[in-house]
């Protein structure tokens, strides 16, 4: 079998220098577990009579535990190595698009903007914290109304809106963007 990883078990936590051992191989989720029932140490198996009726019950629901406990570990870790390469795919894809994007929580009144996004606004990703007052403040000032107005409307009539407007740039240079946005409602209509 190779390289294949075989996780042992010992289902008794002692080692076991008694040669007295007994192991199963199992497959578990795709993976191969060898689950061991050491006897106990001598001045702890005087303790009860019956103690190998007791233990070996116990020694494989632990390794089972231990088992599904490895098993969900290894799923979180791939994951998370997924999620953030599909995080690293989609800042490359804004990159050479030069699209942004934003979430905006109005409850908590939190903004997070993609690194393009700030990029296109003008700043470094992080240099300035991203805030719905930040976007306000960079419209031009012919194109507020008309912007703020189409966010209301969006807010308050779930309408998605998707608008072309003026920004100005920190360094007073005006770039057209086109805006859009949809609300999303969690389970209390917020």
């Amino acid at each position: 079998e190779g390289d294949e990883k075989i996780y042992d078990i010992n289902a008794s936590g002692y080692p076991d220098t008694t040669g007295l051992s007994q192991s199963t191989y199992i497959e578990f989720y795709n993976k191969k577990f060898c689950f061991s029932a050491s006897p106990l140490p001598e001045y702890l198996s005087k303790l009860h009579s019956k103690t190998d009726e007791i233990f070996l019950p116990i020694g494989v629901a632990i390794a089972f535990l231990v088992a599904g406990i490895v098993y969900l570990y290894q799923k979180k870790s791939r994951s998370e190595k997924c999620l953030k390469c599909n995080e690293e795919g989609l800042k490359t894809a804004q990159g050479i698009a030069h699209i942004g994007s934003w979430e905006w929580n109005i409850v908590d009144n939190l903004e997070v903007w993609s690194d393009e996004q700030f990029r296109i606004f003008g700043y470094e990703p992080g240099m300035v914290e991203a805030n719905y007052d930040l976007f306000l403040n960079a419209l031009h000032p012919e194109d507020k109304e008309k912007v703020t107005k189409a966010v209301h409307e969006t807010l308050h009539n779930n309408v998605p809106y998707q608008i072309e407007c003026r920004i100005v740039r920190p360094t007073n240079e005006t770039r057209i963007i086109c805006a859009q946005g949809t609300v999303y409602r969690d389970n209390q209509d917020k």
